[in-house]
């Protein structure tokens, strides 16, 4: 296998295997004399000796089967056989800085789960996951021995609001561009504060999207705040839900500021006193910089974080330390080969040099290393090497001017030491570094201020849909011991997007996945618009707040679990408060009435109380009520039984106040009031309720008015409910009353009446009289419409009292009325209309209108026939007197027509306009359900036969009326585009070979020129038109594919109209024209179908008259042009293939002629 990394054997060796052979052997494989296995991963490194001498592979041998060398011929008796398996690199550093070298190009690992290995015992490792992404995993097996992703930046003055590192998901390739390619997500982590000694406090920005680049939408700050922008939606239990409003106090931190009104952080004072100057201007002089001073004393040491720059002399007895030491001229040991440039404990780590830099070695310097600018590194001795080793720096021949692989060749595994790095960017500005046994480091170089590193993870796909995966990041233990649910991906964070990705929407949410004994699910979301929505509870640590940015303790949670309000709680009128399976668990009306949907429970032994006595009332296990103070009352209302075990003996209950009996009251006699009995209640509840616990399903509560006469009689009263109230002059009124009276009181044939009446206009009116054989509605003749309202539509049914006209109305797409008739009998009729009188309007005027829109479209007659049997019709049209349906339109749409069915000329000129005004729908389909010899469409010119390019059978526009295509009266047919197309798709051909020669049936085809017969009999043989073509008969001989039998034109049929009667001999044997000679009464012979041509007869000759002749039931011969168009064109090819042979063969006889010439 190919790799870069330390050599672990050295000599580009990494293992060699020695086989003593037995006779015969042909292959080797197994252990070996000294009993190591043979494996090796990638055959081409692998070289073979027998006896000493080198195998050629696929000639001596072969390595098709793994960890085999098969192939071999019979091996004697004590061959000794040896393979060495190579490494291919055995580089000690890779692409490192001290050379000044790097790669300018990508680092391609084309291997599906190639593996970066980091560290000196590969313990993280970076693998590619086949079509997903990457992994980063940990391989020690010990607890909490997980990979860690460190962003960090190179910012060495971290300010407040600088970002610290970035991840971010995008699909920049999706195909819509714009805001679609933008960053969907991310998540920042920003600075809180200058850092310090003493701080690093930093926020967590979690960022999405919608039609922008992704902003925050919710921030977790380093003292656990976590602000949302939008609501908190959970499917658990958020306690204290609802609308925080609050004025509370701006938190600010200990370190305040000093600056200006542009500058207002330029100075930072922490808590300890330490001064920090926020500006970085360079100092150029004594005068400039961030900090001015006309000298300075430091009593301890001095650290310049930047350079130093002295005009003078720097000395001193102690040592100069600094990240620069810049030397004007040169930088020299004390004598020659008189000092090292560092030492064996302190090693520089990088060596930077000018372009055209030179190494010299040799106290002569013979020998040297040059630099050559953008190019590499040329020596004037002499650099030989059976394996590559690079001792510092394996380098590309120039900046950008190679690749570590290709797209055919890729390495499998990149092993890199301790605290490998991998650099990235022409000033090597991101590197990917190994922290030993801890994971991967995404770092900057980059120091100016808000230089964030970036960790972006972007899609390919270019049509980005609704809840398409983004990116994701997973976390897992691959090698847990126990596997099943434990090697499974255990947490994660997705970004999915919300929608269809556009020019103006990248909508993107983030996921956030754990697992129980599971793959990672959905526990949490962050939508595009801030929401955020959890799985489960929210749970905050004891004492932890909810706030806003301006009061981040609205809400208080103590240890026990009592929520605590910084101010109100309000919620809107109407508002409910509840979970995620019932929204409205409780509602809280305008008026501060508080309904809950189902019970109210509390916890047993659990206490309701006020602020002052919060365990007033304590409500037992077993629902024992318990007060701790007198109940006070002005009513006692108990809905279970009152238990007396003595005996209660009431001669007389005077109760002053009301009496609430919630459970059952059992009268088994009567209850009788000699004044009159009213039933009071200061509540709009239920006053009166009747309840049967009879189980009989046929017998339910019974309330009975009975008036008990002694002398009955018609028009007596029976009873009267009247529902009475008060006007605004504290009048009694009753509004509404319900009579209900004898009519006949005669025995067998009682008649009863009710009746309903309003309060209408001060006075008392009937509205709904139920009497014997009728009902009457506004029986007073009031002017009171009758209006029966829909789900959707307030007047679907109007009877109109002060218009005298009854109205239908509906505002959706369903019928306005549908009328029925389920009586089986034939004359039976849903809907009859009749015109008595003798002169008028139509009995039915149906008409559709809208008095708001004039394009309002819809139907002005429905009519359905539910379930009809075969012989039923949707419409029949008769006239009295015929036994004839004038019209008919079948069960299954079909109309008929006594007679010709017209079609009036439309406004646009055209017989029949039909205009589809929808998208991607047809105009016009037209179906022929016969099972053989079905027909499409006739076009006739009855009274015209044009033969031109000014008539037309078919025209096809577009909405700039330009001709598309056009069949003309003459049979031609325009094409806006000139080309003519055939399905001619691979996936919808089968069993495809190469076409067979067409040579010789070209060459045998004849070609002629030819007047049509109906052309002559038309024009004459003068004016008629001379086309070129084939002879269907004679082509069928020679390719009878091309040969159809179709039906005969309508020109080649000749119609009646244009031949008149047509007559033949008398001795001839008549058929529908077959067998005869046929003429016209001018003698002009007629050929129709099989007639045949004979002698001219006159008329008086031809005395037997056949009729007019309609139409031949035989077929003629047509041509598929379109075949014999390939024919010629397999044929054109074979030619041009001639061709090419003769001129090949023409210039090599010319060359040889030329040759004998010049001889």
């Amino acid at each position: 296998m190919p790799y870069i990394g330390k050599s672990t054997d050295g000599l580009g060796i990494r293992e060699r295997f020695t086989y003593v052979a037995s006779a015969d052997d042909t292959s080797i494989s197994g252990a070996d004399a000294n009993g190591k296995t043979l494996a090796f991963e990638d055959p081409e490194y692998v070289d073979v000796f027998l006896n000493g001498v080198r195998l050629k592979k696929g000639t001596d041998y072969n390595t098709n089967t793994a960890n085999t060398i098969a192939g071999l011929a019979a091996l004697a008796a004590n061959d000794e056989i040896e393979v060495i398996v190579n490494d291919v690199f055995t580089l000690a550093d890779m692409v490192s800085a001290r050379s000044g070298g790097d790669f300018q190009d990508n680092i391609a690992i084309a291997k599906d789960s190639g593996v970066l290995s980091f560290g000196k015992d590969k313990e993280i490792t970076l693998t590619h996951s086949a079509d997903a992404g990457l992994i980063l995993k940990h391989a020690a097996t010990a607890d909490d021995s997980f990979p860690n992703l460190l962003l960090q930046t190179g910012d060495t003055d971290i300010a407040v609001n600088d970002v610290l590192g970035s991840i971010q998901f995008q699909a920049p390739d999706e195909g819509t561009g714009t805001d679609a390619i933008l960053v969907g997500a991310a998540i920042q982590a920003i600075s809180e504060g200058d850092f310090s000694s003493s701080n690093n406090a930093t926020k967590l920005s979690f960022q999405t999207g919608a039609s922008e680049a992704a902003a925050e939408k919710m921030s977790l700050s380093s003292a656990g705040v976590l602000t949302v922008s939008s609501n908190i939606v959970s499917s658990g239990t958020i306690t204290g839900g609802g609308l925080l409003t609050t004025g509370g106090s701006i938190v600010i931190p200990d370190d305040g500021n000093i600056g200006s009104a542009s500058d207002t952080n330029a100075i930072a004072i922490s808590s300890a006193g330490v001064v920090t100057i926020s500006t970085n201007t360079d100092a150029t002089n004594s005068t400039s910089g961030a900090l001015i001073a006309h000298s300075a004393g430091i009593a301890d040491d001095l650290y310049v974080g930047d350079g130093l720059f002295v005009t003078g002399a720097i000395t001193g007895s102690g040592a100069v330390q600094g990240t620069n030491i810049t030397a004007t001229t040169a930088f020299l040991p004390d004598a020659s080969d008189g000092a090292a440039l560092g030492s064996a404990s302190l090693e520089f780590s990088d060596l930077f040099l000018a372009d055209g830099a030179v190494i010299n070695f040799g106290d002569d310097q013979d020998i040297n290393i040059t630099h050559v600018a953008d190019t590499g590194l040329t020596t004037n001795g002499t650099f030989q090497a059976t394996t590559l080793t690079a001792t510092t720096a394996f380098v590309p021949d120039a900046s950008d001017g190679a690749t570590l692989g290709s797209a055919t060749l890729e390495f499998s595994d990149l092993f890199l030491a301790d605290g490998g790095e991998v650099k990235f960017g022409a000033d090597q500005d991101v590197l990917l570094r190994h922290d030993h046994n801890s994971g991967l480091i995404i770092d900057r170089t980059n120091t100016s201020d808000n230089s964030p590193t970036t960790l972006t993870l972007q899609t390919a796909e270019t049509d980005i849909q609704a809840d398409d995966v983004i990116g994701t990041i997973n976390f897992q233990a691959p090698d847990e011991g126990t596997g099943t649910d434990a090697v499974l991906v255990a947490a994660g964070i997705d970004a999915v997007s919300e929608g269809d990705f556009s020019s103006s929407n990248n909508a993107t949410k983030l996921v956030f996945k754990t697992a129980a004994s599971e793959t990672a699910s959905s526990k949490m979301t962050l939508s595009s618009a801030g929401l955020l929505t959890v799985a489960d509870d929210i749970v905050f640590k004891d004492g932890g707040t909810i706030g806003v940015t301006s009061a981040v303790d609205a809400m208080t949670v103590s240890s026990g679990g009592i929520v605590t309000f910084k101010d109100d709680i309000l919620i809107k009128d109407g508002g409910t408060i509840g979970n995620a399976s019932i929204a409205d668990v409780m509602t809280l009306a305008s008026t501060g009435i508080v309904t809950f949907k189902d019970d109210i429970l509390i916890k047993d032994g659990g206490t309701i109380g006020s602020a002052s006595d919060a365990d007033a009332i304590t409500i037992a296990s077993n629902g024992q009520l318990t007060l701790t103070q007198t109940l006070i009352g002005t009513a006692l209302d108990i809905s279970g039984d009152i238990d007396v075990d003595g005996t209660t003996n009431l001669d007389i209950v005077d109760i002053d106040g009301a009496v609430d009996m919630a459970s059952t009251l059992q009268v088994d006699g009567a209850i009788t009031s000699s004044a009159g009995m009213t039933i009071t209640t200061a509540d709009n509840l239920a006053q009166l309720t009747l309840v049967s616990t009879d189980a009989d399903a046929g017998i339910g509560p019974h309330q009975v008015y009975y008036r008990n006469s002694g002398s009955p009689a018609d028009s007596d009263l029976l009873g009267e409910v009247d529902f009475r109230g008060r006007n605004d002059n504290s009048q009694d009124v009753d509004y509404v009353t319900l009579n209900a009276k004898i009519i006949d009181a005669t025995d067998g044939t009682e008649d009863g009446q009710l009746i309903i009446q309003t309060m209408e206009n001060g006075s008392i009116v009937s509205k709904v009289d139920f009497n014997s054989g009728s009902t009457t509605f506004n029986q007073d003749g009031a002017n009171v419409d009758f209006i029966v309202e829909g789900d959707a539509d307030a007047n679907l049914f109007v009877v109109d009292a002060g218009e005298d006209a009854v109205r239908i109305k509906t505002t959706n797409h369903y019928a306005a009325l549908t009328i029925e008739n389920d009586d089986a009998g034939a004359q039976e009729r849903a809907l009859y209309a009749a015109l008595t009188g003798t002169s008028g309007t139509s009995p039915l005027n149906i008409a559709m209108f809208s008095a708001t829109d004039s394009n309002f479209t819809g139907s002005a007659v429905r009519i359905h026939l539910e379930n009809p049997n075969s012989s039923q019709n949707l419409i029949q049209c008769t006239v009295t007197g015929s036994n004839t349906d004038v019209f008919t339109v079948d069960k299954d749409g079909g109309s008929f027509f006594k007679s010709n069915m017209g079609i009036r000329q439309a406004p646009n000129n055209s017989a029949l306009s039909v205009t589809e005004t929808g998208g991607n729908e047809t105009i016009a389909n037209f179906t022929n359900n016969a099972g053989s010899n079905p027909f499409g469409i006739a076009v006739d010119f009855s009274d015209g036969a044009p033969d031109n390019n000014n008539s037309y059978f078919f025209s096809a526009e577009d909405s700039a009326n330009t001709p598309r295509i056009i069949i003309y009266s003459d049979g031609d047919v325009y094409n806006h585009d000139g080309t003519y197309a055939q399905f001619s798709d691979e996936r919808i051909k089968d069993n495809i070979t190469d076409a067979n020669a067409q040579w010789n049936d070209i060459k045998a085809m004849r070609f002629v020129n030819y007047q049509r017969k109906d052309d002559i009999l038309q024009y004459g043989e003068d004016k008629a038109k001379v086309q070129l073509g084939l002879i269907g008969q004679e082509l069928e001989k020679v390719s009878p594919n091309l040969v159809r039998q179709v039906e005969p034109n309508a020109s080649d049929i000749r119609h009646s109209s244009e031949l008149g009667t047509l007559y033949t001999s008398d001795d001839a044997e008549t058929k529908d024209g077959n067998d005869a000679v046929l003429y016209t009464k001018d003698d002009i012979e007629v050929e129709l179908g099989q007639a045949k041509v004979g002698d001219v007869k006159t008329e008086a000759t031809h005395s037997k008259k056949v009729g007019d002749i309609k139409e031949t039931k035989d077929k003629v011969k047509g041509v598929a042009y379109s075949v014999l168009y390939m024919k010629a064109v397999k044929a054109l090819q074979e030619a041009m293939t001639r061709i090419e042979t003769l001129e090949s063969s023409n210039t090599a006889l010319a060359a040889r002629i030329k040759a004998l010439e010049d001889a």
